[in-house]
């Protein structure tokens, strides 16, 4: 098989990264692997594998950010925090954001470029709209525990 051009590639990388989104999506993060998206995409591991050198996380950046931004209400602090405790009780696909962001910081070498884009991503929308975006968000992931523990 010939080289494929630059704007067929895309067209891959797009049907590839679409994949691994549904999956996400629908099954959470540890549903992903290379070797279920290449049986999907109907093509070979090492393939798929080409396309994302730095691991599958790839597929998911600038698309899952956005989506949790969009679940909170920064009118001020304390409808943040309302919504980010809300979205985490009863929202699956918020609740699976902030699983992988805190899986991926716990792991002894951490894929630290697209999580750190990520929080940037979070840190920046709370900045904007409310100041402190670093100490709120750490606040909130630290808040993660608690209520999972039913202490908060």
């Amino acid at each position: 098989m010939g080289k494929i051009t630059a704007q067929e590639r895309k067209r891959r990388q797009a049907l590839y990264d679409s994949i691994v989104l549904d999956i996400y999506w629908n099954e959470g993060w540890d549903a992903i692997s290379l070797g279920r998206v290449a049986k999907r995409a109907n093509i070979a591991r090492s393939t798929l594998q080409s396309y994302y050198p730095n691991g599958l996380t790839d597929a998911l950046k600038g698309r899952v950010m956005p989506t949790l931004i969009d679940c909170l209400d920064m009118s001020s602090r304390e409808a943040l925090i309302e919504s980010w405790n809300y979205n985490i009780r009863e929202n699956v696909q918020f609740s699976s954001i902030i699983k992988i962001l805190i899986e991926n910081s716990l792991k002894p070498t951490p894929s630290v470029d697209n999580f750190a884009f990520a929080l940037n991503k979070l840190v920046d929308a709370i900045e904007h709209k409310l100041g402190n975006g670093k100490q709120t968000v750490t606040y909130l992931l630290g808040s993660v525990v608690l209520l999972k523990l039913n202490m908060l």
